[in-house]
């Protein structure tokens, strides 16, 4: 049966939205292609590897050391030359003779059956590579103008899907910044760590020079200790720890990292983390949403609980809301009232687990 064009379009993004149609379509790429093996690869503005899928199981282990041969693989040293749309074969960067003495191509690349490559990057940007590679064994021969033009084509087919996976990124690391509000300094990064998004307090902390987004770091705080928790928790998916911004007098900030909320069926590179930063001296703000549900508290009983949170006295709050003591203590019975309070110590505790995360 012959494949068409559309057909590779359609299967890739199947793959979109259901991750196991994901190697179905990579075969069906290489059929088109006549070749035995087709990668999928996605790596950010470092290129560091974010996803790399092939249409045929890999040995795992010899697989695995992929990443370890980023910083001297030729073919990814190629990258920043290569062109959109453009077949990038390995004659355009190495010779015969330098294969044969290449760590990259010995120790990984041909064991792998890799011989042969064509590679067309159909984003190609600063921040983001993304393409589809053909390779087959040195015995099968190079890959020939005709051979490159028909790989040219089929990602040409395939060109719009990836376009959609970009606005699904961005779309996700909007949402994890939605999903965390904006009274809480917080950036959305990809699974390198790299900030992609930050909201207006995350970016107040960088107007004031107490946070940094570098382009070999993540975040740059003023020493070199959160830099390396703030590594380790990336590498880990999550975490939190502790640190200062600027003179060592000042309180200490927590900084959480967790997985960002990912849209549901998106292929595995697209998803990231949420990094929030809040200051340990400071009680997080209040979900007003959630106390709204939980204890039907009005807008005036909502803001008084958030001064009362913040550790003001009935004396500091009123002037603050421009009403006399006698209207807030009488919102403050409401609020012991509503929550099942006998007191204002016991009230924080029940106020507590509503802090926005």
């Amino acid at each position: 049966m012959t494949i068409s064009l559309e057909s590779l379009q359609r299967s890739l993004m199947d793959a979109v939205f259901d991750e196991a149609a994901l190697q179905p379509a990579l075969q069906r790429f290489a059929e088109y292609c006549g070749v035995p093996i087709v990668q999928l690869m996605f790596a950010d503005g470092d290129r560091n590897l974010l996803q790399s899928s092939f249409s045929v199981e890999i040995d795992p282990e010899m697989a695995a050391r992929e990443a370890d041969f980023q910083a001297i693989n030729p073919r990814v040293l190629a990258i920043p030359m290569m062109e959109e749309g453009k077949a990038t074969r390995d004659k355009d960067f190495i010779t015969r003779e330098e294969m044969d003495r290449d760590a990259a191509y010995q120790e990984l690349i041909l064991p792998l059956g890799f011989g042969y490559f064509s590679g067309v990057p159909i984003i190609n940007s600063a921040d983001l590579t993304a393409g589809i590679a053909l390779h087959r064994p040195l015995s099968d021969g190079a890959f020939d103008d005709e051979e490159a033009a028909r790989h040219e084509r089929a990602a040409a087919a395939c060109a719009p899907v990836f376009h959609f996976i970009r606005h699904v990124d961005n779309l996700q690391a909007k949402s994890a910044l939605a999903f965390a509000g904006d009274t809480v300094a917080a950036a959305a990064t990809d699974l390198t760590g790299r900030v992609v998004e930050f909201n207006a307090p995350f970016e107040a902390l960088m107007r004031k020079g107490l946070v940094s987004v570098l382009g070999d770091q993540t975040i740059g705080f003023d020493r070199s200790a959160p830099g390396r928790h703030l590594a380790r928790c990336v590498a880990a998916g999550g975490g939190r720890f502790a640190f200062r911004l600027g003179r060592d007098g000042d309180a200490p900030w927590i900084c959480t990292v967790t997985p960002a909320p990912r849209l549901q069926g998106a292929m595995p590179h697209a998803n990231g983390l949420l990094i929030r930063l809040v200051p340990a001296a400071e009680p997080r703000p209040l979900d007003p949403v959630l106390l709204e549900q939980a204890f039907g508290l009005t807008s005036a009983e909502i803001d008084v609980a958030q001064h009362l949170f913040s550790g003001r006295t009935i004396a500091e709050i009123s002037p603050l809301r421009r009403v006399t003591e006698h209207t807030t203590r009488s919102i403050v019975k409401r609020l012991l009232e509503k929550t099942d309070s006998r007191r204002q110590a016991e009230l924080i505790l029940r106020l507590t687990p509503f802090q926005v995360v």
